[in-house]
């Protein structure tokens, strides 16, 4: 006999984050996107079984694939969004039995994905708008593809869940006084009545509702850790005091409740392992016991000029910051982060006399209609400082069909006075630091990413 209380058990490991997806209600399936060609699949949690439904996905230039799934309440329809070239999406149903995929919503310009079915005939999606950048939560039928917009929300990616009566949305959103907080409202149906949820100073994040149990679950780091939390609800208003019912579940990502009340969620971690090892050139030999690790998951790892300093990019997205340019000075051990102000660094490149260092990014706050706002900029070593160099909401290029930051490297001159930077789906620049004049140096409608480099006479580029 099993003890009561909460249990949890590991049902797949993978080693691609892909593997997430709803369970159904029932409890035998989940639907996920299989990232060797980009198709939608169904695991059978019985059996163990994976069957491919769709047939029609390409990783290769240009890219279709699949990107999120909502399973139907009778577990026989999946609803998901199929990404397309240029940055295009289309709402499609497939049958589980009978696969044969169908188109329900196509729309220039706009984004929809699935999150959750109310009816076996009523879907909850996100949309979003790519001109504003806003999403909506919205009603949608499976019928016909008709919309209602339900909530705007200005920023962020809620989680959403329907209620057990199917009468309240649950949704999260961000504070609109810090980025990093979020809270949770209750919505009904139709829109017409938003009720205050959980308010905290610290993130809470939607869970959903556990079948048979007038509760609400979510997820909060208000002491520390994320802990799972539950409110009771009644009749779409919070009818007691929040309580910690499981402590340290982690930054986890929901999949479902299914009717039996098994909660179904999954995370992912990652790390880059950079290392420090004595290499003999002559024998080719690498001393890897020798080696130290830098800690953290870090990488783009770069040398400074004088060998005394390393710069690279560290990872943390609970930062924010993800991308963190980071100098560490080799004799101290001193970690410094550079441009703060920008939400990804990238391609970080020394300049010659080791005081600068050129790096693109992307900016904190700011978007446009086709992806973010980048660029490439200078940062002082010493002060931090960071200039722009170019920006590329005003700059004309090829967008690369799988939505990637266009700008794939950069290289100083060897003299320091000008850079290039290789654009993945256009071409080869030389840039002039002081007049600002460009010359194409090379073009080409498909370059390998991550790969520019001068040679230490300054002669000649490979790419």
């Amino acid at each position: 006999e099993e003890p009561e209380g909460i249990r949890i058990k590991q049902i797949v490991k993978s080693n691609y984050s892909g593997v997430f997806g709803p369970v159904s209600f029932d409890g035998t399936f989940r639907a996920y996107v299989d990232w060797g060609k980009g198709d939608l699949a169904v695991h059978n949690l019985v059996t163990g079984e994976d069957r491919i439904l769709t047939n029609e996905a390409t990783l290769d230039d240009p890219g279709r694939f699949v990107i999120s799934t909502a399973i139907s309440k009778n577990g026989k329809q999946i609803a998901y969004s199929w990404w397309n070239p240029n940055h295009t999406f289309d709402l499609c149903l497939v049958d589980v039995e009978d696969p044969s995929p169908r188109t329900i919503y196509k729309q220039e310009d706009e984004e929809l994905y699935p999150v959750t079915w109310r009816s076996d005939e009523e879907l909850i999606v996100i949309r979003k708008i790519n001109k504003s950048r806003s999403s909506e939560i919205c009603r949608m039928s499976s019928l016909d593809g008709t919309l209602e917009v339900l909530k705007t929300i200005d920023k962020g990616w809620p989680q959403i869940s329907c209620s057990q009566d199917q009468m309240y949305i649950a949704y999260d959103f961000n504070d609109k006084t810090s980025s990093e907080n979020w809270d949770i409202n209750l919505l009904t149906i139709d829109g017409g009545n938003e009720i205050p949820l959980i308010k905290h100073p610290a993130n809470d994040r939607v869970l959903g509702w556990a079948p048979g149990r007038r509760e609400f679950l979510f997820l909060s780091d208000r002491s520390g850790s994320w802990d799972l939390w539950a409110i009771p609800v009644v009749e779409g208003k919070p009818s007691g005091s929040e309580k910690r019912i499981y402590s340290d579940l982690g930054e986890v990502q929901p999949m479902g409740f299914t009717q039996n009340g098994d909660c179904y969620y999954g995370f992912s971690r990652r790390n880059f392992n950079a290392y420090l090892a004595t290499f003999n050139a002559e024998k080719g030999q690498l001393a890897e016991k020798e080696g130290k690790s830098l800690l953290g998951s870090n990488f783009w790892i770069k040398w400074s000029p004088d060998g005394q300093s390393l710069a690279y990019i560290n990872e943390n997205n609970k930062s924010q910051t993800p991308w963190a340019l980071t100098i560490k000075d080799l004799k101290t051990g001193e970690e410094r982060k550079l441009a703060e102000n920008t939400i990804y660094a990238m391609s970080p490149c020394w300049s010659p006399d080791g005081n600068s260092i050129l790096v693109t990014g992307i900016i904190k706050d700011t978007s446009s209609t086709k992806g973010f706002h980048g660029g490439i900029f200078t940062v002082d070593v010493k002060t931090g400082q960071i200039d722009e160099i170019l920006d590329l909401s005003n700059y004309k290029y090829n967008v690369p069909d799988d939505d990637a930051f266009p700008l794939s490297d950069l290289e100083w001159s060897a003299d320091g006075k000008s850079i290039f930077y290789l654009f993945f789906k256009d071409r080869l620049v030389n840039h002039d630091l002081e007049s600002g004049e460009e010359k194409v140096l090379y073009e080409h409608s498909h370059f390998d990413r991550h790969l520019l480099s001068r040679s230490p006479d300054g002669k000649n580029l490979l790419f």
